[in-house]
């Protein structure tokens, strides 16, 4: 089960970079949610991976 919610949390880091990116182009005001919720989704990502050690 922790394995999919690893694999959530890197589509869901993936799909937050490409709009951060695509606001980035639009010249919207956010670019920088979009990458925090990026990050965030990694940290969770590093976290469920020491779980399942």
């Amino acid at each position: 089960m922790l394995m999919y919610l690893g694999l959530i949390s890197v589509v869901a880091a993936i799909i937050f970079i490409i709009a951060a990116v695509i606001s980035a182009f639009r010249k919207t005001r956010k670019v920088k949610k979009l990458l925090l919720l990026a990050l965030g989704s990694f940290i969770l990502l590093f976290v469920f991976a020491l779980l399942m050690r």
